[in-house]
């Protein structure tokens, strides 16, 4: 018998002598812009001193904005942010700080007369003074006049009052008490001169408490207090009698 003969082999891969197919190119990348930084400029920086009120977080009583030039560039990493880039809640702060001069102080009047003479009880008081309540939502800050302490300028001791002092009204009885700066002068303000000729230097000194609510107002605590004076010039006399000589009787004739 004849041998089966074995079937001829299958070619694989590529044939001899045929080249391989090239694979496409790699796209090239765009290039890469040049970062450009604007050029610095001047601006003004504005800082608050001191930092805020433990717990509360209220601005203090006396903080202030401190300014200060710089130079830089605004796409600075690690600059300052400007104001639009504040939120709305750290711009409520820099407008509550802004408004933190809430005592209006008053001047100090006397009364009944506004020029005293000696022998004549007087009351010394400050009109005007008032204090704003500032701060939204819980957190606020009130100021409340505790007492006036007055330098009269006649050199004795000074006289105190709670409050602002009250006025006295003209005829009345009751002319002491301790809402009552009362005084009563023993010599004129001649020789003196403090922004006119005659006047004594009187100075009244406002004790303001200051005081922050976290509940709305519903309580309050003190925080500090401050003490604002308040200076004018008084003008005194003494009492003057005119005496006029009576003319004698003219002879009939």
């Amino acid at each position: 018998a004849n041998p089966t003969a074995d079937p001829a082999p299958v070619p694989t891969g590529t044939p001899t002598g045929v080249p391989a197919p090239a694979p496409p190119p790699a796209p090239v990348p765009p290039p890469v812009p040049t970062p450009t930084t604007a050029p610095p400029q001047e601006f003004s920086k504005v800082c608050l001193d001191p930092p805020p009120l433990p717990g509360s977080l209220l601005p203090g009583w006396g903080t202030e904005f401190t300014t200060a030039t710089v130079v830089l560039s605004p796409d600075e990493p690690d600059r300052l942010p400007f104001w639009w880039e504040l939120t709305p809640g750290q711009r409520a702060y820099a407008d509550r700080v802004e408004q933190r001069a809430t005592i209006d102080r008053g001047a100090v009047v006397t009364s009944p007369s506004t020029s005293p003479r000696i022998g004549q009880t007087i009351a010394f008081s400050v009109g005007d003074a008032q204090a704003r309540t500032i701060g939204v939502g819980a957190t606020r800050m009130r100021a409340v006049l505790e007492s006036l302490t007055v330098d009269t300028g006649e050199g004795g001791p000074p006289v105190t009052c709670t409050g602002g002092g009250v006025p006295l009204e003209a005829g009345a009885t009751r002319r002491t008490g301790p809402e009552i700066c009362s005084f009563t002068y023993r010599r004129t303000s001649g020789g003196h001169s403090y922004d006119a000729p005659d006047t004594f230097e009187v100075t009244a000194t406002e004790r303001w408490r200051i005081e922050v609510s976290v509940d709305a107002g519903l309580t309050w605590d003190p925080e500090r207090v401050v003490t604002l004076p308040v200076t004018t010039g008084l003008r005194v006399t003494e009492v003057q009698t005119l005496v006029v000589p009576l003319r004698p009787a003219t002879p009939a004739p």
